[in-house]
């Protein structure tokens, strides 16, 4: 059972703000990301439709593996914080959905609203899986579902044709909100924080803004900033195309 425990994590060399083995592990990340970039690129449009879809699934099983080995096999399921509800678990079951049905409006939603949150939690994590990774489940787990969340959406736009529209923002903006909105209530309900919603995260930006602005501000910012995603990736595509 080792592989699968979370606790025990420690320290190594301080490098600034970040774990030797945290930059490390980065460092991986980035030279998969580049291996399956390379390779979807020179694969036919039907073989890396199949791969796109399959690595979508492979995301979601490991969200319910930990789901499960906490439940099942640990036995200390908290539903303060396990529950699926936080941005990136939310954007990996709407990727999922994406990957099979293709739509547009949640290819265009988890285009604005994955990549630069998961590209947050990798560099400023809240779970010491991911400052001072180990090689065990829970580390593989969180590096790799982040991983794939920042590379999944953009891989439409680069090789499946799929051009994200500014005009999909009022659709883009209700799924957002609806999901904020029913997180907020569930917080209330459970005195839970999914989303950080009710508060920010310790040794993230999340936790100074909070700290700067009082609790009240800092929930309309955490609105108003992921909102601003959407623009924020639809201008860059434009910028850059």
């Amino acid at each position: 059972m080792e592989f699968f425990k979370e606790e025990g994590y420690s320290p190594t060399v301080k490098i600034g703000f970040f774990d030797l083995r945290q930059i490390s592990a980065i460092f991986m990340c980035i030279a998969a990301s580049a291996l399956l970039l390379i390779c979807v690129k020179n694969l036919n449009y039907k073989t890396a439709i199949i791969i796109y879809k399959f690595l979508a699934f492979i995301n979601l099983f490991l969200l319910i593996n930990r789901q499960a080995v906490k439940k099942f096999v640990f036995k200390d399921y908290d539903t303060k914080t396990i529950l699926p509800l936080h941005l990136c678990s939310l954007n990996l079951m709407i990727l999922c959905a994406a990957s099979v049905t293709m739509n547009e409006t949640l290819l265009n939603y988890v285009f604005a609203a994955s990549p630069i949150p998961a590209f947050l939690a990798l560099i400023f994590p809240e779970a010491d899986a991911a400052r001072f990774p180990k090689i065990n489940m829970r580390s593989i787990e969180y590096y790799t579902c982040h991983t794939l969340l920042i590379l999944l959406p953009v891989i439409p736009v680069l090789f499946f044709g799929f051009r994200p529209k500014i005009a999909s923002f009022l659709p883009c903006f209700a799924i957002f909100s609806a999901l904020f909105i029913s997180v907020a209530l569930i917080n209330t309900k459970l005195k839970s924080n999914y989303m950080y919603i009710c508060y920010g995260p310790e040794h993230t930006p999340l936790k100074t803004a909070e700290k700067i602005f009082g609790r009240k501000i800092y929930s309309i910012i955490n609105f108003l900033f992921f909102t601003a995603l959407f623009f924020i990736m639809n201008m860059l595509y434009i910028f850059i195309s």
